[in-house]
């Protein structure tokens, strides 16, 4: 489900914008823990017709008339593999509350409180490793630890995504998830994301010059994060999507005794 699709089925749901996203939240819990029902409603044999009287005969009672519509657009794709509709539709529900952030001209702020946490969470492993370790606590009993720890300093958007991100995100995957957040809210708004890594603190002046040439070359208005390696030693590492460009010091120094080596 695209992103304009989504945005226009949020545009009917009005006040009722985060409702969707909890509808969508549960029916990917469903769907996580019912095979058959993921095979039904993939199974490329199957009449459209008939997923969306299934679509329509679980989940009507439940969910509202926008998340149905949402469902049956979901259910329209093509799949290679059964399980592949229970990411689909957590997709969709993380991105009807970033849609619903933008609704409410909070997006930008919601992407800069995700990339906050992860950065936090990075130099944090303790807390990191007890927010994603499966066999410590109980999914609610993450999301309410990681709530007790933000709450003064998250919005609700982002607040609802990092609840689900450590309810449901395995060992050793949450801050990549926390990130691949970030890049979509960035992208819901028009932006590119780039993360940087650099050996020692930018200046602001730095930091605009450096930004200023990445919209040049992307032709994009970006959405920079920088994050301090001091093993680089010096220079940047620069990652945009699946490009990543590599200027460190360390990088450049481990090159030159490679050559020499022979």
């Amino acid at each position: 489900m695209t992103p304009e699709l989504l945005r226009e089925r949020l545009a009917q749901a009005g006040d009722e914008r985060m409702k969707v996203a909890e509808d969508l939240f549960g029916v990917a819990d469903f769907l996580r823990t019912n095979s058959s029902v993921q095979r039904a409603l993939t199974d490329p044999s199957r009449e459209q017709s008939d997923k969306d009287a299934l679509v329509d005969r679980l989940f009507a009672p439940v969910v509202s008339a926008v998340s149905i519509q949402c469902l049956h657009d979901l259910v329209a794709g093509h799949w290679s593999r059964p399980r592949d509709i229970v990411h689909a539709v957590e997709e969709a529900g993380c991105d009807a509350v970033l849609l619903s952030a933008q609704f409410d001209g909070v997006l930008e702020e919601t992407e800069a409180q995700l990339v906050a946490v992860s950065v936090f969470l990075q130099s944090h492993r303790d807390l990191r490793n007890e927010l994603s370790d499966l066999s410590a606590l109980s999914p609610k009993g993450r999301a309410d630890l990681a709530q007790s720890v933000f709450q003064s300093v998250l919005g609700q958007p982002s607040m609802r995504l990092l609840r689900r991100c450590v309810g449901r995100t395995s060992h050793g995957h949450l801050l990549g998830k926390l990130r691949e957040l970030a890049v979509r809210a960035a992208n819901l708004s028009g932006r590119r994301f780039v993360f940087v890594e650099s050996a020692h603190e930018l200046s602001d002046d730095q930091k605009m010059r450096l930004e200023k040439i990445l919209e040049t070359k992307l032709a994009s208005p970006v959405s920079a994060t920088y994050t301090l390696r001091p093993e680089l030693l010096g220079g940047l590492v620069i990652r945009m999507g699946t490009e990543r460009v590599d200027a460190s010091l360390a990088t450049r120094v481990g090159a030159l005794k490679r050559s020499i080596v022979g």
